[in-house]
């Protein structure tokens, strides 16, 4: 608390940047980030829906829209 209320009150644009990132990098070793579940990147599309192009971004499989149709089977 006392190196935010140092960086706060510090007029000196330098110093107070140096204040910031020594409280940065306590704060840094304090935390720790872990990844607890990856999201697939699932499409649910009928067969007979042909030239569907999965994109390998989730939530953008639009990319290709206009090439889509619809037939008993695909090729």
């Amino acid at each position: 608390m006392q190196q935010r209320q140092l960086g706060n009150e510090s007029v000196d644009s330098d110093q107070r940047d140096g204040v910031y990132r020594e409280l940065q990098h306590h704060v840094a070793q304090q935390f720790y980030v872990e990844p607890v579940f990856i999201a697939a990147n699932v499409s649910l599309v009928k067969p007979t829906l042909c030239n569907f192009k999965a994109w390998p971004q989730a939530g953008s499989n639009l990319w290709n829209m206009a090439g889509w149709y619809v037939a008993p089977s695909c090729p």
